[in-house]
């Protein structure tokens, strides 16, 4: 959840942390706190798209970290949205600041997105380590709190709801553990440990610093805010109380944390003998009469959340990750599809091991998703545009089920309301009486809000998200008139249709997608009225009843390839091949040969450093080393002559000498590992990124459906296929060249030799462009001249030459290669004249 303002009241405040070693026991980390985190505090690149190489080493050197201080982590994942929609307005407010921050960050400013790719990447580094993980049907906070207690060890996260949670053992807060080892003798010398320092918070320190009852902590947390209820609801309340200056100044705060000290001095000032519904009821005096019964409820629950961490209905962690793992998915009665249709226990079980993803519970249990803007082009269409027909499968098989639920609950009615909702604008017609009221207001207050707060947003996406920021942005509207609409519709499922008008309904058939447009968000209706119904999607009933074969055809259906197409590659990258196919003829602006070809460069380029870090691992080529180049040659053709291993890139790199691996390495390496600065003359390329940005979005949503679909493939793996920083260098140097093809050569091999290498590129090339006929699909960049020269006049008899030279190659322009010109505009009438280089 998180608690307007407490995170920064520690942090001026650390007398309340004590330094601690933690090495030999088990700690829970807040997983998706942590995923974030990491991505940041590692320093990886993300203005150009993400470079999930970097990212996924810092994973696997951070659970290393842990693993040497012999630290068990237990990893818990947050599952979808609560079904109440407390989380709608924060949810909608920071997608609203991711693109406020991609704006500035594409205008020269300094600043850090978390880019799509790295949830999957996180998530696949855990698998290949065997960290224990698991993901919650909701938010995770009381999962994590109880599995805590249960293996009497401390919390990992940022979220400073565990300032407030009666955690026995402690709380870590990310921002103060240090997860490089530090080596030590034990106290008798006889032995030593690595351990790792940090700062350990406890609930007991919070409370005896300030002479508070530990029952009124959850009043504490109410009262600052949180995703519960809104501050802005006890504005009369902190109006009435003022702070004796002398009382102020015993807390360290700046003044803008008032409401901080206001809470706390009037806490310290009731009498002990007051419970939570006493304290409860002389707050609710100062709350006007027309709002006293909600605001009610909202202060219960939120109260609850904190002190009944134990009751919650969900999976019992403990038992997943120490027992019979089989008896721990209990389902939460919300823990079902938005018509009310259980979930298959495929389902469950899937969910709880982490195999499915918070994007496809939001789909099937809200029927809403919000698509994080990318780094990209604002003054472009949303880069996720080009992977809609992945989600438009996706929506399909996911609410198949539950239109069959719902038709056959109440078929009459369900017939009078496909006849009137044809489409999605007829769609957002039938919604727009109930919904679009709510909407526009809460739209509108999520705008206001973070124009509030323009002035002090910082150009970072972990800072614009937090405590203080959200405190500051809040204005004195009330959340609970919003989502005491938004929420009591939004809530609607079809267990209870028989009681709502056929109106409220309609939503049970669409999905609501809240992306990008210009520099706004907006919401779609997508109608899967028609796509449900066509007997050719499975639902989820019988997903776990179709054989792999019959899988795998659906994912390659979703794509419009056929699995034949995908032979020459091996089955860690068919789904890849199929994301690149796809991107080339759907993207918008197209695909220039210049990326094609960093595309193909980048990956060998991966392949080739993780084999030379195996080499240097075993201080040895793999034995290949005194392999002649016929051999290797021969070695590459057997290869080819294999279909199934023909694009095997680390089969490649193995048959490879190291002078081809290091002469691609050494080309290579500047592109990778240097970040390209701008300023006037040399601007950020948001186009160029943008183009990347869709290729990215096409995997993501091709990874949910092989999810969706039990993976009948392997996912991609972004570690081994993206770096922006890369791609960016080697497109951007590409297009400046003219002749990009004797450049790439030269990348390869400095000596006209054989390569393997090479020959892959070329293969590779080859098929996406020829077998595939894909070449129609891309455009020629224009080439960029990388200097200002200046102008020379040039003599008469130069003007000549250059003339006689110009006609001679117009009249060659028929029988001169297509590839000669590919660097070049046609529209551009000096271009044949830059060939004389």
């Amino acid at each position: 959840m998180g608690i307007r303002g407490l995170t920064g009241f520690i942090d001026k405040n650390q007398g309340l942390l004590q330094q601690h070693e933690l090495y030999g026991c088990s700690v829970v980390v807040d997983g998706n706190n942590f995923y974030h985190y990491l991505y940041q505090a590692c320093h990886v690149q993300s203005m150009f798209g993400g470079d999930y190489d970097v990212y996924r080493a810092s994973v696997a050197s951070t659970f290393q970290s842990m693993k040497e201080c012999g630290i068990t982590p237990y990893v818990v994942l947050d599952g979808a949205y609560t079904v109440d929609g407390r989380k709608l307005k924060t949810s909608l407010s920071r997608a609203v600041n991711r693109i406020k921050l991609v704006d500035s960050v594409t205008n020269g400013h300094q600043g850090h997105a978390l880019p799509v790719l790295a949830y999957e990447t996180f998530i696949q580094v855990m698998c290949e380590l065997a960290v224990p993980h698991a993901m919650c049907q909701f938010e995770a906070d009381s999962e994590i709190a109880t599995l805590a207690n249960q293996l009497k060890c401390p919390v990992i996260s940022n979220d400073s709801d565990f300032y407030i949670f009666d955690l026995e053992y402690g709380f870590l807060p990310l921002d103060y553990v240090d997860f490089r080892p530090i080596h030590k003798q034990s106290a008798n010398k006889n032995a030593a440990y690595s351990y790792l320092h940090c700062y350990k918070y406890h609930v007991d320190n919070f409370i005896s610093s300030y002479d508070l009852k530990r029952s009124n902590l959850p009043i504490l947390a109410t009262l600052l805010g949180n995703d519960f209820i809104d501050a802005s609801n006890f504005s009369a309340f902190y109006a009435k109380f003022k702070v004796p200056k002398v009382e102020s100044k015993k807390f360290s705060l700046p003044a803008k944390m008032t409401k901080v000290i206001s809470v706390l001095h009037w806490l310290h000032t009731q009498a002990d003998d007051k419970g939570i519904s006493c304290l409860r009821d002389q707050i609710l005096t100062y709350i006007p009469p027309h709002k006293t019964s909600f605001v009610r409820k909202l202060f219960d629950k939120a109260v609850l959340g904190y002190t009944e961490v134990n009751t919650f209905d969900g999976y019992d962690l403990y038992k997943f990750f120490h027992h019979d793992a089989s008896s721990s998915f209990n389902k939460s009665p919300d823990f079902c599809s938005f018509s009310g249709k259980h979930f298959p226990l495929w389902f469950v079980q899937a969910v709880c091991n982490g195999e499915l993803t918070s994007h496809i519970l939001n789909v099937v249990i809200l029927h809403r998703v919000i698509l994080l803007t990318q780094m990209e082009s604002l003054t472009l269409a949303s880069s996720y545009n080009a992977s809609y027909f992945l989600r438009n499968v996706l929506y399909s098989i996911l609410l198949k089920d539950d239109c069959c639920h719902l038709t056959d609950s109440s078929s009459d009615e369900i017939c009078d309301l496909a006849s009137e909702s044809k489409g999605v604008n007829s769609c957002k017609e039938n919604l727009c009486s109930y919904q679009s009221a709510c909407d526009t207001e809460l739209m509108l207050k999520v705008n206001k809000e973070n124009e509030a707060g323009k002035d002090n947003r910082t150009h970072n996406e972990e800072d614009i998200l937090s405590d203080e920021e959200e405190d500051e942005s809040n204005t004195d509207n009330s959340e609970g008139e919003i989502n005491d609409q938004d929420v009591l519709v939004d809530a609607v499922r079809g267990k209870h249709c028989t009681s709502v008008p056929w109106k409220q309904r309609a939503k049970a058939r669409v999905v609501e997608e809240y992306t990008r447009m210009n520099k706004q968000l907006k919401k779609s209706v997508i109608d899967l009225t028609s796509e449900t119904d066509k007997s050719n999607v499975p639902g989820l009933e019988e997903m776990s009843s179709l054989s792999p074969d019959k899988k795998r055809e659906i994912m390659c259906r979703a794509f419009g390839s056929s699995p034949l197409s995908l032979k020459p590659f091996p089955d860690k990258l068919k789904v890849f091949s199929l994301c690149v196919i796809s991107w080339i003829r759907s993207s918008d602006p197209r695909v220039t040969f210049s990326q094609i070809d960093s595309l193909i460069i980048s990956v060998i380029f991966l392949a080739v450093k993780r084999e030379l870090k195996l080499r240097k691992g075993k201080q040895g080529p793999r034995g290949k080393e005194s392999v002649s180049r016929e051999a290797c040659s021969q070695n590459f053709d057997g290869l080819e002559s294999d279909s199934s291993q023909k694009f095997d890139f680390d089969l490649v790199c193995q048959e490879s000498e190291s002078a081809h691996l290091n002469s691609l390495s050494a080309s290579v390496e500047k592109h990778h590992k240097k970040v390209p600065s701008f300023n006037r003359a040399h601007t950020f390329n948001a186009s160029l990124c943008h183009v990347f940005a869709q290729l990215q979005a096409i995997i993501v949503d091709a990874c949910h459906l092989n999810r969706l679909l039990q993976q009948p493939l392997p996912n991609p793996r972004p570690a081994e296929l993206i770096n922006g920083t890369l791609l960016y260098n080697l497109t951007a140097d590409l297009s400046s060249r003219s002749n990009p093809e004797l450049f790439v050569s030269m990348m390869f091999s400095e000596k006209d030799v054989a390569s393997p290498l090479r020959d892959l590129y070329k293969s590779l090339r080859h098929f996406f462009l020829e077998e595939m006929s894909l070449a129609s699909f891309l455009v020629h960049p224009t080439q960029v001249s990388g200097r200002n020269k200046k102008k020379r006049k040039k003599t008469k008899e130069q003007q000549c030459v250059v003339s006689k030279e110009t006609e001679s190659d117009q009249e060659d322009e028929v029988t001169r290669p297509q590839e000669e010109l590919s660097e070049f505009a046609a529209s551009n009438k000096f271009s044949l004249l830059l060939l004389c280089d």
